[in-house]
């Protein structure tokens, strides 16, 4: 398949060396991984030896989107289920992911950000759904080069039908986002954007994008009821939406999720 062909040799650009290998830069704490991956939907949590192009860990719930044990699911089943149309997309995000890991960012904040973008997946069903795919870096090798992510996928269309075609990178503990790079055309340039949501404020849509009312968002806060609603509605008004609904594809879309 020439599409697993051209990811291979993307893979083999994060190879590169960007700094000598350093203990100190290499310490991720799991717990911050997951806190920064959301699963909005059906999902599945994977870990993926990058150089190798192979998984080297697969969570259960994949079964239920590949048809078979998730120990013999490989690389090439995943990019025979994307959409034909979505295969360019697909290998652009990857290219430039690879890119800036290795040529933008100071090497020792490897750890330092996520990359999210969607396109359409084929499900046991033989049908198309809206796919999220969410990855960061965990861990690096003697180059200083990121050698395995860790992500998750899940599926949105219940958020949103469509993929925008837009690569996002979130910026974690302060660092800068670039949020919605146009892969589709050749004007691609990475643009800083600020996230315009608090981390509290992102903590509070992931509960509403779960459907948790404004009762149990206070308890799991800690905070009173009134002053749940009170963080809901300044939330819409700062995202200018109507409905929670919108607030939450709107949240995807942006790439702020």
């Amino acid at each position: 398949m020439d599409t697993i062909n051209q990811a291979t040799k993307i893979w083999k650009a994060f190879g590169k060396e960007v700094m000598p290998f350093e203990p100190a830069f290499n310490d991720i704490d799991v717990k911050d991984i997951i806190g920064n991956l959301f699963c909005p939907g059906p999902w599945y949590s994977f870990r993926f030896e990058i150089n190798e192009g192979h998984f080297s860990y697969m969570h259960p719930n994949a079964r239920e989107f590949y048809g078979k044990d998730e120990k013999e699911i490989l690389v090439t089943d995943l990019i025979e289920r994307i959409h034909p149309d979505d295969h360019n997309f697909f290998l652009n995000c990857e290219a430039i992911v690879a890119n800036f890991l290795t040529e933008k960012i100071d090497p020792s904040d490897l750890f330092k950000y996520k990359f999210v973008y969607s396109y359409r997946f084929r499900g046991v069903d033989g049908k198309y759904r809206h796919f999220l795919h969410q990855c960061i870096a965990f861990a690096r090798g003697e180059k200083g080069n990121m050698t395995t992510s860790f992500g998750v996928h899940s599926y949105i269309d219940h958020l949103s039908p469509e993929s925008n075609n837009k690569l996002s990178i979130i910026g974690l503990d302060g660092y800068p986002s670039y949020l919605g790079i146009d892969i589709l055309t050749a004007n691609n340039k990475l643009l800083t954007m600020d996230n315009p949501f608090t981390k509290r404020e992102l903590e509070i849509i992931r509960m509403i994008s779960e459907g948790m009312p404004s009762k149990e968002i206070a308890k799991a806060l800690f905070i009173s009821h009134a002053t749940a609603r009170t963080h809901r509605q300044n939330i819409l008004n700062k995202a200018q939406c109507h409905t929670t609904t919108e607030l939450v594809a709107k949240c995807f879309k942006l790439g702020v999720l």
